[in-house]
């Protein structure tokens, strides 16, 4: 399921009285997920983030906080919240991640040694069902009521996990090992005592970028009588916002640096035209002003192949700059309130963009989530004052 949202309204950027809800902030990044839900109205009290230059720039925007390794990070360590967030690792699933490992014949998905299994980190952390155990029940065909009879658990077993869990990863986790992958994530949350449900959506509608994410809500079964619903309005496939001067720098001699070096356009060019011989769609994109980008990945830094800029010469054309994607990220002064810093080099930036989520997209999935289950969130603030 592809969902098209209609665009929300601009965000209140006052700080509210009280929060709506609070939230923590796991595999948080540069803060994507965090800038979202505290534009809904949430407040973060507790990040983990493991990667020295994302915590870097984290902590430019949102204040100094430590580097943690969530595999050291103790259920008692996490302060009250009502919402635990966590955009896990994806390039395990990603893809053109397990294209490019199953050509060099490396494990990916769950087997992915490097971050294929952190996903089990936050079962940990919610007092979730043990893994080893049930791993190969977990891949079994059922379907309907029937997997609902067989997994789902009325209740966590720690009465200190959170009422909602928002969870985020690319839209390949949903297809990945012939949906096997899903299957052991949504089973294991509905083990763990969570309600679940997803949706793909594009984050085209808040931004001029083609970026479908999957967005995951569970919800604890003692607290909600049902699953999460997700909006559904009707597809207005011409409604979004286009790539114009919101995003784009003005044309400068600033912008020379980035035009690609003879070599990197002309393997470009060579890689498009062998691809094109055999019927496949793999190719640079030019971004058309007007227009909707593609995908920006963890791996512009390399040749900027997904969304190249023409210049005015109409010669080689040029990456965006590090503020460029950015901004193609929903990370602008209209959206957070203030500048965002970038304190770290182009590679890094491009890469950290890349990884993160759309802005907007997640202020408008926390203002639904908040006004979903209010009720059941202040309760629970009320009960667990911190």
């Amino acid at each position: 399921m592809t969902t098209t949202i209609a665009l929300p309204p601009p965000p209140e950027l006052a700080a509210p009285a009280a929060p709506a809800f609070r939230f923590v902030d796991l595999f948080a990044g540069i803060g994507g997920i965090r800038a979202g839900l505290e534009g809904a109205g949430g407040a973060c009290v507790y990040t983990v983030e493991n990667d020295e230059h994302a915590v870097a720039t984290y902590s430019a925007n949102w204040g100094e906080v430590p580097a943690r390794d969530i595999r050291q990070v103790q259920p008692g360590d996490l302060p009250p919240h009502e919402v635990l967030a966590a955009g896990f690792p994806c390039q395990p699933f990603s893809l053109a991640g397990v294209s490019k490992k199953n050509h060099l014949k490396r494990l990916h998905g769950f087997d992915d040694p490097t971050s294929g299994n952190l996903f089990f980190e936050i079962i940990r952390l919610i007092g979730g069902s043990d893994e080893e155990a049930t791993f190969q029940e977990l891949y079994s065909d059922l379907e309907g009521d029937a997997e609902v009879a067989k997994f789902q658990k009325s209740a966590p077993a720690s009465a200190a996990a959170p009422p909602a869990l928002l969870l985020e990863n690319v839209r390949h986790l949903v297809s990945h090992d012939q949906r096997r992958t899903f299957r052991v994530v949504r089973r294991r949350l509905m083990a763990s005592g969570y309600r679940v449900n997803h949706a793909i959506i594009n984050g085209a509608s808040w931004v001029p970028q083609n970026r479908r994410r999957v967005i995951i809500v569970a919800l604890r079964a003692d607290l909600f009588d049902s699953k999460f619903v997700f909006e559904e309005p009707e597809p207005d496939e011409s409604h979004g916002p286009r790539l114009d001067d919101t995003v784009l720098a003005p044309d400068g001699d600033d912008l020379e640096r980035y035009r690609l070096t003879e070599g990197v356009w002309n393997a470009l060019k060579k890689h498009r035209a062998k691809h094109e011989l055999k019927g496949n769609g793999f190719g640079y994109g030019i971004a058309q002003r007007g227009g909707v980008t593609r995908t920006l990945s963890a791996r512009y830094y390399k040749d900027g192949a997904e969304i190249l800029i023409e210049m005015p010469d109409g010669g080689r054309p040029r990456r965006l700059t590090p503020r460029e994607c950015g901004n193609l990220m929903g990370f602008t002064r209209a959206e957070l309130g203030f500048e965002f810093e970038i304190p770290v080099s182009n590679r890094q930036a491009y890469q950290q963009f890349g990884n993160s989520v759309v802005v907007p997209q997640f202020r408008w999935i926390g203002e639904c989530l908040s006004a979903y289950a209010a009720p059941v969130l202040q309760k629970h603030m009320a009960e667990w004052p911190g």
